[in-house]
C-alpha cells in the first residue's frame, strides 16, 4: 500500500488502518505486489482521495523512525501531535473532541501516559519491538476511527549489558498483598542503591490511576500502600491493574486484581 507516494505498509485482509495523516489531501493507492515489493503484471490496484480537516486530531511519532536501533536499556519517543488535548486541557475546553492523555504500549505492553511530546518507555526487549502511541477520550476508549501511529524499531543490548544485569538483578518487586484484594493492599519493592523512585497503578488501558511514590528514597526495602482510590480520590472499579516501580534502569511492573 501506498500513501502519496510513499510505500505505507501491508495489507494482509480487507480491512485497513492509516496512522499519522496530517490534515490535507491524500491520494491513497492500494497495490497487489509479490513478496519481494514488485507490482503484479499487468496491475492491479484502486485509488482514492481522502480530505482531512485542519480541525482532526493528528497523532504522529517523530522519533524513533521504523528501522532504528535502539539502546535497549533505556529509550524514548518523540511525538508530534495537533488537536490533542492533555488532561488538564480536557477539564477547561468548552467544546470540540476531547482527547485525554496518550497510552503508550511496547510490545502491547501499556507503559505510561503522558502530556509531555518526549514519553520514556524504558527498556525494551532485545530484537524487534513495536511502539504504538494512540490517543483515547476522557473515558478511556479508543476514538472511531483510531488516531494512532506505530513503529517498529530494533533493540540493542545495552552497553556493558552483563554489569547492567546484575544491577537489574538487585532490584526486587514483590507481588502485592495481599491479592486478590479489597479494601487494602501492600506492595513492597528493594533498591541496590539510594535514588529516585515511582510507584505507579494503571488501568489496562494504560492510563495512569494512582501515583504511589515519586521521591528520593534510600537503598533497602519499603512498602507503599494502595487503597483503591484513584490521584481524585474516587473509588475505582473493581477489575485487574497493573503498577510499575521505576528507579534508575530499572523497571518492572506486576498485575493486581481489586475485588469488591
Amino acid at each position: 500500500m501506498r500513501v502519496d507516494g510513499q510505500l505505507a505498509g501491508e495489507v494482509s485482509s480487507g480491512t485497513f488502518s492509516l496512522s499519522a495523516l496530517a490534515p490535507g489531501l491524500h491520494q491513497i493507492r492500494v497495490e497487489l505486489v509479490d513478496r519481494e515489493g514488485a507490482p503484479h503484471a499487468p496491475r492491479v490496484f484502486d485509488e482514492f482521495s481522502i480530505a482531512i480537516p485542519d480541525s482532526a486530531p493528528y497523532l504522529r511519532i517523530a522519533s524513533p523512525v521504523a528501522g532504528d536501533t535502539l539502546d535497549g536499556s533505556q529509550s524514548s519517543v518523540t511525538l508530534v501531535r495537533r488537536n490533542l488535548h492533555t488532561r488538564e486541557a480536557a477539564k477547561t475546553s468548552n467544546g470540540g473532541s476531547i482527547f485525554e492523555a496518550f497510552v503508550l504500549s511496547v510490545t502491547g505492553v501499556p507503559v505510561d501516559t503522558s502530556a509531555s511530546d518526549t514519553i520514556s518507555i524504558g527498556r525494551l526487549p532485545e530484537g524487534l519491538a513495536l511502539v504504538r502511541v494512540e490517543a483515547l477520550t476522557v473515558q478511556g476508549v479508543p476514538f472511531d476511527p483510531p488516531v494512532f501511529d506505530v513503529v517498529r524499531v530494533v533493540a540493542r543490548a545495552p552497553v556493558e549489558s552483563a554489569k547492567l544485569l546484575e544491577q537489574l538483578e538487585a532490584y526486587v518487586l514483590e507481588q502485592n498483598y495481599p491479592n486478590p484484594f479489597n479494601a487494602e493492599t501492600e506492595i513492597r519493592f528493594s533498591l541496590p542503591v539510594a535514588g529516585h523512585a515511582t510507584v505507579r497503578v494503571f488501568n489496562l488501558l494504560g492510563q495512569e490511576v494512582a501515583l504511589l511514590l515519586d521521591s528520593d528514597v534510600e537503598a533497602g526495602p519499603h512498602t507503599v500502600r494502595w487503597n483503591g482510590l484513584n490521584d481524585s480520590g474516587k473509588k475505582v472499579s473493581s477489575g485487574i491493574y497493573m503498577f510499575r516501580l521505576q528507579s534508575g534502569p530499572y523497571v518492572g511492573t506486576r498485575r493486581m486484581l481489586l475485588v469488591k
